[in-house]
């Protein structure tokens, strides 16, 4: 949930801002921080909405279609499993009827690796485009919807796998495990942040929950930066009934 005021100072600038401020700790991150901030602000830039239509191959697609033109609810796992139109995105936001929730445009991939593609909303709160997403997932014959942080998958590619970051020091690569209650991320890679006794900020790389170097950790941001990204569509009659049928 979020207030008025929180939605309000929602801003990727001010996030990259404080990452820049963080750098000046620690001199010997500077060229992993940068490779990482670069790929972040490349975002908006890499995710425009695609031309070319395709078909989602999934088994579920015609689920997933009845959800997005309204015409079946999905259970929402941050209302307690509440089952929620599509109408009803807000509430998964804010009780705030001042607040503006529109779904403005969606993608697939396989964000959990089992072998079927999850639709992904990107949710626009108030004109601001970097709050978050919902993810529809099948499992059980049902759709379960996830509110995932605009932090918490950016960058999402074709192959399912996207950034996610709490901050410049403390951010990786990952898929997503998905429950009947909610949702935990898969590090595949990832760098984390701790202060000593002595106040000193001491920064460890981890590839597959192995420690490594931080070329090893630089050189898999970069392959991530390379991989193709998803493909975004505007949220219309026309596109589900094409992509989804």
């Amino acid at each position: 949930m979020i207030t008025r005021q929180q939605s309000a100072i929602i801003s990727i600038k001010s996030r990259v801002h404080s990452w820049f401020s963080n750098l000046q700790r620690n001199n010997r991150t500077i060229r992993y921080a940068i490779i990482f901030i670069a790929i972040i602000l490349g975002m908006t830039a890499g995710c425009s909405v695609g031309s070319n239509i395709s078909e989602i191959p999934s088994n579920e697609q015609n689920d997933y279609k009845f959800v997005l033109l309204g015409q079946s609810d999905f259970i929402c796992t941050d209302l307690d499993n509440k089952r929620l139109n599509i109408s009803e995105i807000g509430k998964v936001i804010t009780t705030d009827d001042t607040i503006t929730v529109n779904t403005t445009k969606f993608a697939s991939a396989d964000i959990d690796s089992d072998g079927t593609e999850e639709v992904i909303l990107w949710l626009n709160i108030n004109n601001i485009d970097d709050y978050g997403f919902e993810i529809l997932h099948y499992q059980n014959a049902d759709i379960y919807g996830y509110t995932v942080p605009y932090r918490g998958l950016m960058n999402l590619k074709k192959d399912g796998t996207f950034i996610f970051s709490s901050g410049a020091f403390d951010s990786g690569i990952g898929k997503i495990s998905f429950s009947e209650t909610g949702y935990s991320i898969r590090e595949q890679a990832y760098i984390q942040s701790e202060y000593d006794s002595n106040n000193e900020l001491n920064i460890q790389y981890f590839i597959n929950d192995e420690p490594c170097s931080e070329n090893d950790f630089i050189n898999a941001v970069n392959a991530q930066d390379h991989k193709p990204d998803v493909e975004w569509y505007d949220l219309s009659e026309n596109n589900i009934n094409e992509i989804l049928n």
